[in-house]
């Protein structure tokens, strides 16, 4: 298997189900029950939401993406790319 197809299906399984079809991820195993509320719900003083903490995790991995990958050479819908 190379590269991609291994970081395809482990990112896959972090993320949700509508991105990645056929696969049941983590996220929504996890979290599919719960409502705004409850994702929004800060357990107690000095400690963050679900939304805040899921928030914090794609604003992390967008960073670590764009050192990787700057905007230059990503283009998934643009004419022109290498798939």
């Amino acid at each position: 298997m190379d590269f991609l197809r291994v970081f395809a299906v482990q990112h896959a399984g972090t993320h949700a189900s509508d991105v990645y079809d056929g696969l049941t991820p983590g996220a929504d195993r996890w979290l599919g029950d719960l409502s705004e509320a409850q994702l929004r719900v800060i357990p107690r003083p000095g400690f963050n939401s679900i939304v805040w903490l899921l928030w914090h995790m794609a604003r992390t991995e967008d960073v670590a993406v764009n050192v990787v990958a700057p905007a230059a050479r990503r283009c998934p819908t643009t004419a022109g790319c290498v798939a």
